[in-house]
């Protein structure tokens, strides 16, 4: 005895609730991997004696996006000391500072225990086939200073590039989309639930 399946015809409703999940998925994805990127953080401290530097930064730095490190210096001395740290770029991407004093975190005297904070901010532009090539390896980027009577030393600044182009801001476009999609599909799944209980 042969059992035939009836096979259902999609309906316009079961294709749009299809076509939302898979959009559902798809904007998951996106986000995840964008988002990985870009909320890292991490922190990284030098004693150059008597200062010590403090760097707070993202773990990522995304290309084609407005970026920022922040950086303390502390006096650890029981007297004041001069200090200059400027940042210096030896990658192979272009970094342009926002600030007026171009590459320089700090230049200037520092009171016995007193902590200086800067932030620098930067864009970096870069092709897709640039942050290819950037992959698994450091941006480049290097802290130089130190006391203005000491030889400055050169210390790298452990942070890489995304391998997504402008990570942030496609991180923040999947994130809204993705919220708006879950309050619509909500709002359907409650509407049906209201009219299978009428």
């Amino acid at each position: 005895m042969v059992v035939g399946w009836r096979i259902s015809r999609p309906t316009v409703t079961s294709l749009r609730w299809w076509c939302l999940s898979a959009l559902f998925v798809i904007l998951v994805s996106l986000w995840f991997n964008a988002a990985h990127y870009t909320f890292k953080r991490r922190s990284e401290e030098w004693v150059l004696w008597p200062v010590t530097v403090r760097m707070f930064a993202p773990s990522y730095l995304s290309a084609n996006n407005d970026e920022q490190i922040r950086f303390t210096v502390e006096n650890m001395d029981s007297k004041a000391v001069d200090v200059a740290f400027r940042l210096i770029n030896s990658g192979t991407l272009w970094d342009f500072p926002k600030q007026a004093e171009n590459n320089n975190v700090y230049s200037g005297p520092i009171q016995s225990q007193e902590q200086i904070y800067r932030a620098v901010d930067l864009y970096l532009p870069a092709s897709i086939s640039q942050v290819y090539r950037m992959r698994g390896k450091d941006a480049g980027l290097n802290i130089s200073g130190g006391l203005v009577s000491a030889t400055p030393r050169t210390i790298p600044i452990p942070v890489q590039v995304a391998p997504i182009l402008q990570a942030k801001q496609l991180a923040d476009y999947c994130g809204i989309a993705l919220f708006g999609l879950v309050i619509w599909l909500v709002r359907g799944l409650w509407d049906k639930i209201g009219e299978r209980a009428r």
